[in-house]
This record gives C-alpha cells, sequence and structure tokens, in this order.
C-alpha cells in the first residue's frame, strides 16, 4: 500500500480555500448572471464533482485511510465542486463568445492536462494517474476564461494581473516548506496553494470583465438612448432636435466666418393620397427610399433629416453662392421623380422645395426652417415638383392667412357667414327649376369674400365640417321659406366639402337638417365633385348609397376633370352631371365641343342629366340647345345673389320664374 502522501490534506485545503474566496467574490460581484443555461451548470457542476471523487476514491484504493476520513474528504471536495462549478460555466460562456479566446483555451487544457501528467508524484498507479488526468482537464476548463480574458486585454494590463498571479502562486512555496518538511508533501501543499491561486484569479479576471463589460453595456444603452432620442426610427436619418442642435452649430461657425449656409424644407407631393391608396406599409417604403435618395445629392458635411411624415430638412453647411442651394434642389427634384419599385407595383412623385439662406432669410434656426416652410408652400401652390427660394412677401401671406383663420373661427358665431343663391334654369321650358347654395364671408374689414378666399383655410383646419353642416340646414331652412312665400317647389343644391362628404353621419345629418326645415328630401341636391368620388369608389358607392335612400338628389360636380370609367360611373346613384366650366368656356371649339357632345351622348345613355356650368356667351348657349344639353347655369341667366335680392327677382319674374 503506497502511504498517502504529506500534504495532501495540506493542499486541499489551500486549494478549497482559494476556491471559496473566488467564489464568493465571484457571487458578490455577478450582475447578470441570472443563467438560463441551467442544464450547462448541472453539467458543469456534476463533472467537476465527479472528477474530484474519483481522485479521492482512486487514494482510498490506493492507501490506507479511514472511511470517516473518505467520507469527509468526499464532502469537502462536493463542496468545492459546488463552487468551482459557477466559475466554469462562466468561464466556458465567456470563452465560446469569440473563437479566438477559444483557440486560447484550447491550449490552456492542454497546457494544464501536460503540466498533471508531469508533476504526478514518481510511482503512482494507474487510477491514480487517470483520475488525476481527469482533475487536470477539470482544472483547464477553469483556465480558459483566464487565458482568454488576459489575451484580449491591454498588454499592459494583461502583464500586471499575470504577474500579480505567478507572484501569489510563488509565495506560498515558502509556506508549503514551512509547513512539511517532506519534499511530497511541500510538492502536494504548493500544488493545492497555485490551484487555489488559480480559482482565486480566476474569479478576479471574471469579476473584472464582467465590470468592463456592465461598463461596456452602459455605453451602449446610451448610445442607443441618443439613437432614439437624436434619429428618425423609420429612416435613421438624424430627426428635428439634431438638425437644429446642427443648424445652431453651423450657424455659429457661419457668423465667425462670414459665409452664407442654406436650409431647404423638401415636401413629397401626395403622399397623402400613397398612404391611402396603397397603405401605410408601402408608404413607409417610400419614405425610407426617398431618404437614400437625399442623401446621394449631399455632401459629407450637410445633414439631411426628417422632419416629420414626408417632410425633410437639409442643412447646406457653406454654401458660396445662392445659385449653389438652388443647383442642389433641382439635383434632388431629379432623383426623387424617378420611379419607385415598392413590390410589385411602380409609383412615381414629385418634390416641392423651399430655401431659405443665412443671413439674408433669418439669422436664428427658428426663423431659417419657417422661411423655408413658407417658400415650400409657395412652390406648392405654383404647381408641385418645383422649388421657389424665400421672399418677405411670404412671410406677410403666412402672416395674413393666419389672421384669416382666427377670424374665420368666429364668423359662424357672429353670423357674418350668408348663402347666395344661383338660379338654375331648365333648358326645355325656360323656367328656375333650382337654386345652387354659394357660400360668402362678410368680413368686417375686408368687405365680402368668395369662397376660394376662405374655404382652403377651413379645410385645412377642420372649420369646413361645422360650416357645411350649418350651409345644408340653412339652404333646407331658406328653399322650404320660398316653397311658401312663392307657391312654386324650387330645389336647393349644396356642395359636399370632401372632409364632409367623410363625416361618419352625414347622412343623419343631412335627415335632420331636411325635417328640422319640414322640407320634402327630393327637393335637396347635394354635390360631389368627381375627383373625390373617384379617390376611393367602394366608400363613395356607400356613402351616396345610403344619401340616396333618404330621398334626396345627387350631383357629380365638375364632371370631366376627373378619370372617372364608365364601369365607375354606372355604379354611382346620382342624377345630374354637372359638365366643367372649363369645357362650357370654349365649347364653341372643336375639341372641346367634342368633349361636350360625348359628356352629354354618355349621360344620356345613361339616363342622367347633365347641367352646364358657367354659361356666359349666347354662342355658348346656341350649342348646349342644338346638342341637347338638360340645364343651364351662369352668368348668362343671374350672378349669385344674396336671399332678399333673389326674392325681389323672384316677384318680378312672376310665379313662372322664366328667364327670358
Amino acid at each position: 500500500m503506497i502511504p498517502l502522501p504529506d500534504g495532501l490534506a495540506w493542499g486541499e485545503a489551500l486549494r478549497l480555500t482559494g476556491a471559496i474566496l473566488g467564489a464568493t467574490l465571484f457571487f458578490g460581484m455577478r450582475r447578470d448572471d441570472e443563467s438560463p443555461a441551467l442544464r450547462k451548470l448541472a453539467f458543469a457542476s456534476a463533472s467537476v464533482f465527479v472528477s474530484s471523487a474519483l481522485l479521492l476514491s482512486a487514494w482510498t484504493f490506493a492507501v490506507s485511510i479511514p472511511r470517516w476520513e473518505f467520507a469527509s474528504l468526499v464532502a469537502t471536495a462536493a463542496a468545492f465542486a459546488a463552487l468551482r462549478a459557477p466559475l466554469a460555466v462562466a468561464g466556458i460562456r465567456i470563452a465560446a463568445v469569440d473563437r479566438r479566446r477559444s483557440t486560447v483555451a484550447a491550449a490552456a487544457a492542454g497546457l494544464a492536462v501536460f503540466a498533471a501528467v508531469m508533476l504526478l508524484p514518481a510511482g503512482a498507479k494507474a487510477p491514480v494517474a487517470a483520475v488525476a488526468l481527469i482533475d487536470a482537464v477539470a482544472l483547464g476548463a477553469l483556465a480558459i476564461t483566464t487565458i482568454g480574458i488576459l489575451a484580449s486585454w491591454t498588454p499592459a494590463r494583461a502583464s500586471m494581473a499575470a504577474v500579480a498571479l505567478v507572484a501569489t502562486g510563488a509565495a506560498l512555496v515558502p509556506m508549503a516548506g514551512a509547513l512539511a518538511m517532506d519534499a511530497g508533501a511541500r510538492f502536494w501543499i504548493a500544488a493545492g496553494a497555485c490551484r487555489g491561486v488559480l480559482e482565486l484569479g480566476l474569479a478576479l479576471t471574471i469579476a473584472f470583465n464582467r465590470a468592463d463589460a456592465e461598463r461596456r453595456r452602459a455605453l451602449e444603452s446610451v448610445a442607443r438612448a441618443e439613437q432614439i432620442a437624436y434619429h428618425d426610427p423609420l429612416t435613421g436619418m438624424p430627426n428635428r432636435a439634431l438638425f437644429f442642435d446642427r443648424l445652431n452649430v453651423a450657424l455659429a461657425r457661419a457668423a465667425r466666418h462670414k459665409h452664407k449656409l442654406a436650409v431647404l424644407f423638401i415636401d413629397l407631393d401626395r403622399f397623402k393620397h400613397v398612404n391611402d391608396s396603397l397603405g401605410h406599409t408601402l408608404g413607409d417604403e417610400l419614405i425610407r427610399e426617398a431618404s437614400l435618395r437625399l442623401h446621394k445629392c449631399t455632401r459629407g458635411e450637410d445633414t439631411v433629416a426628417r422632419f416629420g411624415g414626408d417632410e425633410f430638412l437639409l442643412l447646406l453647411s457653406i454654401v458660396g453662392r445662392i445659385e449653389d442651394a438652388g443647383r442642389v434642389a433641382q439635383k434632388i427634384l431629379e432623383s426623387v421623380s424617378q420611379p419607385y419599385h415598392l413590390g410589385k407595383r411602380e409609383i412615381i412623385t414629385t418634390a416641392s422645395i423651399g430655401i431659405a439662406i443665412y443671413p439674408t432669410d433669418g439669422t436664428d434656426a427658428e426663423t431659417l426652417v419657417r422661411n423655408a416652410d413658407a417658400a415650400m408652400y409657395r412652390a406648392k401652390e405654383s404647381g408641385r415638383d418645383a422649388t421657389r427660394f424665400y421672399a418677405p412677401a411670404m412671410n406677410a401671406h403666412a402672416l395674413e392667412e393666419l389672421e384669416l383663420e382666427s377670424d374665420l373661427r368666429r364668423a359662424l358665431d357672429r353670423k357674418q357667414l350668408a348663402l347666395h343663391y344661383q338660379p338654375l334654369i331648365d333648358l326645355g321650358t325656360g323656367r328656375i327649376y333650382g337654386l345652387e347654395a354659394l357660400i360668402r364671408w362678410e368680413h368686417p374689414k375686408l368687405g365680402l369674400l368668395p369662397p376660394d378666399r376662405f374655404i382652403p383655410v377651413a379645410e385645412s383646419t377642420g372649420l369646413i365640417i361645422p360650416i357645411g353642416n350649418w350651409v345644408i340646414r340653412e339652404a333646407c331652412r331658406q328653399i322650404k321659406a320660398w316653397h311658401r312665400m312663392l307657391g312654386t317647389e324650387l330645389v336647393v343644391s349644396v356642395n359636399l366639402s370632401p372632409r364632409q362628404f367623410e363625416q361618419a353621419d352625414l347622412p343623419g345629418l343631412v335627415r335632420a337638417a331636411f325635417e328640422e326645415a319640414g322640407l320634402r328630401p327630393r327637393f335637396l341636391e347635394l354635390e360631389i365633385t368627381e375627383t373625390h368620388a373617384m379617390a376611393d369608389v367602394a366608400k363613395s358607392i356607400r356613402i351616396l348609397g345610403e344619401l340616396k335612400a333618404l330621398g334626396v338628389r345627387l350631383a357629380i360636380d365638375d364632371f370631366g376633370t376627373g378619370y372617372s370609367s364608365l364601369s365607375y360611373l354606372k355604379q354611382f346613384p346620382v342624377d345630374t352631371l354637372k359638365l366643367d366650366r372649363s369645357f362650357v368656356r370654349e365649347i364653341t371649339v372643336p375639341e372641346d365641343g367634342a368633349i361636350a357632345r360625348g359628356i352629354i351622348a354618355m349621360a344620356h345613355s345613361l339616363n342622367l342629366r347633365v347641367l352646364a356650368e358657367g354659361v356666359e356667351t349666347l354662342g355658348q348657349l346656341e350649342f348646349l340647345k342644338e346638342h341637347a344639353c338638360d340645364r343651364l347655369q351662369g352668368y348668362l341667366f343671374s350672378r349669385p345673389l344674396p336671399a332678399l335680392a333673389f326674392e325681389k327677382y323672384a316677384v318680378h319674374r312672376g310665379t313662372e320664374l322664366r328667364v327670358a
């Protein structure tokens, strides 16, 4: 029997001390090691425990050891394995992240096995040697992360850590000599002590690496927060906040070096139509593609940002001449207008661009952006797909529009809105069969304003809803009063704005209006423009069907200017087509005359009446008579008249209400 080497218990005790200190430090500093890989942890714990248990079992068969001492050693090994297992798992997890670390780890494991073979005491039996090799492999797993992490550190930091570990291990050798004079005992004490130092060093390196990882994660978290705070999530471009930051920096530099800069406000034309007709997914793809094209049109020192929706801002940080900004804008227009291939669709859109120049158009960020925005709207008003430079008159125009909006909000309550009525003529009888109600605004300062002066403001602000509902109620009330006064049953025609047409309870509002006035629904005619009716055909058919079910009359206004197809027109439950005045104006010209004749013939084939708008000359009247147009409206017969003026007109004409 080979006697139990002196110092084995001391060596294992030192080894256990190192493991306890290392595990305590490791568990004390762990922040995010709530590992979901519980199976890995269980496997590592079992393997390390088995290696230690096998080592002690081998010594039991090789030497004489009391049973109670063997049991205590096994319990010690089990505790040691439980403490060492998290270190092994953490080391394996970290080393697996990087292939380079894995290579170093494999080399470390090989060196550990080689060292164990070389350090085995002479004369050890085969079981002892085999179990020592198993234990060395387990220990090599602990060395993986120490060497791997040190290899990833800077040379100076890695050298300091390695020297500290070596120095600590070397200091334990004299301690071994002080505890035992026998060489074998000193070997086991020193070996156990060095193993303990290795495990303590492993815990230190993992803890330091964990701290570094936490710092990196904190920096990455800050970077992500900055990305979210200062960049657009859809395109990754700078957002409004970052653009204004860079613009303020560029303004300070421009003031110091006395040079110009330019702000371009870019808006995609008719983008809402893309969103409404094709969906937001393709709309987002269009925005992303447009942002890439904008980037390609700019220099590295410039900033292009998404302002919101389909609006972009471009900062040209240095502009030599004003014309240079115009050239960049033209380049953008050409790029944006190229076809977009989105899925299986090809889409073509354009852009409108406004330009403001520092310092002539503003000296601070907000003023420059506001003036560029004003210039962009002027570009849209001029027909889109255009560029406009800011001019002071634009700002005055914007202020005037703001004042107009403010006054319009109070106009309804102050009873400043009124309806004028233009006669509708039956061409066959020459009689007035109805009137179109046209809104006017008696502005206290600007006088009588026509609808094209304030209706766009009402549309953009949503005021068109209460104004439009008032028009229907007032028209129903007035036409019923004339039924009683004049003894003739006139029809009143009312235009529905696009936003009014899309009200959720439009049929209910219309019903309430004619019932409140005591008017039979057949004396109310509602008009919707052809362009709006075709924007969403299915929806238009549904709403028009609901209105038709009330018993009111329906008309398609401005017919000929949109893109109706005969198949769609057949599905609309309408009574009248109103031929747009643009065709009537030149109706005696062969081309326009041919269009008018075609529309009249088509309408009659669908059993629809045709009303020609804007009739002003006898030549137009004769043409329309000749081609069997049903009804007429225009200055040739009467301008729109206030209610009182129409009453005088009607009394003068008599109950027949003939125009000639």
